[in-house]
């Protein structure tokens, strides 16, 4: 009697290769120079308007070349005009700023559709700029940076023996503040704010044993 042996195969499993990195959109409008914001969005609609085969049918454009000239006139109106001319200055720079964030959403959706050097290419075809990765280092002090339009990222140093952190917001100059974000993690989203608008961002840690620290106020213009 022969004896048979059998060999087992082993299965080898082949790792998911990971996906390339998001190329993100950097919008960076002059929020504080109205003159310069309209050219930043003369030179949005200008990008589109030179490539019509690859940006097809955007719809933020027409309505940005609108609030553009609107800014425009407001710019010249408030010059030593009256205080409604300045308000409106403010409408209209608001209005621009959204339309640009906007359009920069836009243009995001087409660049996720895309490989990695057309995504960077196809961004910066639109006139806008490719956000970096830059190096990250430990924070040793509260940081605000504004994220998707209207909403206000933050991340927090690690405190010992910290189990809660608290936010409130100001929209009056720091005068009043309101309770917001609550969180036992070291970042969070502040959203519901207004493009344009500038506000205060205090924050505070529990700490277990000894209380809440001191709050940290940070101010930032919405974008």
């Amino acid at each position: 009697m022969v004896a048979t042996t059998t060999t087992k195969k082993t299965r080898v499993r082949k790792a998911t290769p990971k996906p390339p990195p998001r190329v993100r959109v950097a919008v960076k409008a002059p929020v504080h120079d109205a003159g310069a914001m309209a050219t930043f969005a003369n030179k949005l609609t200008g990008a589109a308007d030179a490539a019509p085969t690859v940006f097809v049918s955007p719809p933020y454009v027409a309505p940005l070349k609108t609030a553009s000239a609107a800014l425009s006139l407001a710019i010249i109106a408030a010059q030593g005009g009256p205080d409604a001319a300045q308000s409106a200055l403010v409408t209209a720079t608001t209005k621009v700023l959204q339309l640009i964030g906007a359009h920069a959403a836009w243009v995001q959706v087409g660049a996720d559709a895309l490989p990695s050097a057309d995504a960077i290419s196809y961004i910066t075809t639109a006139g806008l700029q490719v956000a970096k990765r830059a190096q990250r280092i430990p924070l040793s002090a509260p940081e605000l940076t504004n994220g998707a339009p209207t909403v206000v990222h933050f991340e927090l140093p690690p405190t010992p023996g910290a189990i809660m952190w608290f936010t409130e917001i100001s929209v009056d100059g720091g005068k009043t503040f309101v309770r917001s974000v609550d969180t036992e993690h070291l970042k969070g989203d502040i959203t519901g704010l207004t493009s344009g608008q500038s506000i205060n961002v205090r924050v505070r840690a529990y700490v277990r044993g000894r209380g809440y620290t001191t709050w940290t106020v940070l101010p930032i213009v919405v974008t």
